[in-house]
């Protein structure tokens, strides 16, 4: 079953990466979804009723770091360092599928950024589910870190946040602990 849904995962990520190859091929493939954002006003609270989470039950875990990523294994090593420096820092680090969940994830990924001091969003090959957690991660008001290896995988609506942008791990392994978390987790 793991390998079909890995399979799956990866077959995923390669059509994504050629619908969203350009901004304006991100655009086009998400129109609707930005037409949509521009007419709604969101409300938090009944957002989180439809998912049967109620926000004052879910204490925040200051030392939590929440992680935004495509599930494929080209980014093992992403999330692998992305680990490293947070335990370095005294942090846990999380990712929606560490923990199986029969039903939604959706469910549980809310659950878990809200639990985070901080989340952080791999905005490598423009993956849409990252995008769109991203987006919610930000409705909830939650601290956001941002990291890509290239600045062609932020979209235009991001490209004007603060974004760490890494040429290898090590970059990641060397500069997350000392630059970024502690802005973010020292208040």
């Amino acid at each position: 079953m793991d390998y079909f849904r890995r399979s799956i995962e990866s077959r995923l990520f390669d059509l994504s990466s050629r619908l969203t190859a350009s901004p304006s091929r991100w655009e086009d493939v998400n129109h609707l979804l930005l037409e949509v954002s521009k007419k709604q006003n969101i409300n938090e609270k009944s957002f989180l009723v439809n998912f049967n989470i109620d926000r004052s039950s879910i204490k925040e875990d200051g030392r939590l770091v929440f992680v935004l990523m495509p599930f494929n294994p080209e980014f093992d090593s992403v999330y692998t360092s992305i680990k490293d420096a947070c335990s370095r820092s005294g942090l846990s680090c999380e990712r929606g599928d560490e923990t199986h969940k029969s039903g939604g994830i959706l469910k549980y990924i809310l659950e878990r950024m809200l639990a985070a001091r901080v989340v952080i969003a791999v905005l490598d090959g423009r993956n849409p589910n990252v995008y769109y957690e991203l987006g919610l991660a930000h409705a909830l008001g939650k601290k956001v870190v941002m990291v890509a290896k290239d600045v062609g995988d932020l979209s235009f609506d991001v490209s004007s946040s603060r974004a760490f942008f890494y040429k290898s791990t090590d970059d990641i392994e060397a500069l997350l602990p000392k630059v970024l978390l502690p802005e973010f987790i020292e208040e």
